[in-house]
């Protein structure tokens, strides 16, 4: 008996993580939404959800495989070491999207979470503490002991010369299919 309560339970779980979207799924606002690693069948269920534009952060991934009929973009990041160029890119490639968007990385903790801090600073002109904050929020699972420099960056950011280069300077193209599989630029 207590082995076939025990497979039940196995089974309802692999069912409702089947089931389930990306780790660490949140919706920004109307516009933006953030995540870990979406698999395939999530990338279909986010575009059933109203999501056409995918911006991956990661380095060595792209979602050409999993995330067919989207938009893709990419700005390869490195969580150990953020750079202002990187940040410009994804919000210039947040802003230009023409439907919902998805930003992920692995996690969706950490380059994901500096890209949307940046987002609310920038776009949504919260406060700094407000985002550093949120940021923070145990719930999006930032590796505060592994990637500190993370925080520095938020809390030393010039916000004011991010915004003049994502308004003013030309968005530049993000990553095509053919640029990817020549490598990383």
């Amino acid at each position: 008996m207590m082995i076939r309560k025990a497979s039940i339970a196995l089974l309802l779980s692999l069912l409702l993580a089947c089931c389930a979207g990306p780790a660490n799924l949140h919706k920004v606002d109307d516009k933006v939404w953030r995540s870990g690693q979406p698999a395939r069948y999530q990338f279909r269920e986010l575009k059933k959800q109203g999501v056409g534009e995918v911006l991956c952060l990661r380095r060595w991934h792209s979602d050409i495989d999993e995330a067919p009929g989207m938009d893709l973009h990419h700005v390869r990041m490195n969580a150990g070491k953020i750079k202002d160029e990187q940040i410009v890119r994804a919000l210039q490639a947040i802003l230009a999207a023409d439907q919902p968007i998805l930003v992920h990385c692995f996690h969706g903790a950490d380059r994901t979470g500096a890209v949307i801090a940046m987002y609310r600073m920038v776009v949504q002109e919260w406060p700094r503490q407000k985002a550093i904050d949120e940021f923070m929020d145990p719930k999006y699972g930032h590796h505060a002991d592994y990637f500190p420099n993370i925080r520095e960056y938020l809390e030393k950011v010039d916000i004011g010369k991010i915004r003049r280069e994502v308004f003013t300077s030309p968005a530049p193209r993000s990553d095509t299919h053919a640029e990817l599989q020549l490598g990383p630029s």
